[in-house]
């Protein structure tokens, strides 16, 4: 499908990204969530194991798993930063949203996202 398209070259073989491409829920939140077609499919999958491999919670639903599928979507495709044109890290954009949420300075819709 989306790997061939993109022309992504992932080690398939690779623990987490097997279970990424055999978990119904995951496979699930990609595909219905964004339009992860006219995205770098490689890099959504590249990203969500990552942060897989770094934080394994990420696995379970509830908000680890939200947001780790989110910026996945989201950083799957270079995006910059404007101010500084820098590359923006997806993962590294993954841990300090949670720590945000542990410190409890993001507001309350945020804790009540879909992917």
């Amino acid at each position: 499908g989306c790997l061939v398209k993109q022309g992504a070259s992932l080690d398939l073989s690779d623990e987490t990204v097997d279970w990424i491409y055999n978990d119904k829920t995951t496979l699930e939140a990609l595909f219905t969530s964004g339009d992860i077609f006219d995205r770098n499919c490689g890099g959504v999958i590249d990203i969500l194991s990552t942060i897989i491999k770094q934080d394994p919670d990420a696995k379970n639903p509830g908000l680890k798993f939200t947001l780790a599928a989110a910026t996945a979507l989201t950083f799957g495709v270079e995006r910059k930063a404007r101010v500084r044109n820098q590359i923006i890290d997806g993962v590294a954009r993954y841990h300090n949203y949670l720590k945000w949420s542990d410190e409890g300075i993001l507001l309350e819709p945020f804790y009540h996202l879909n992917v």
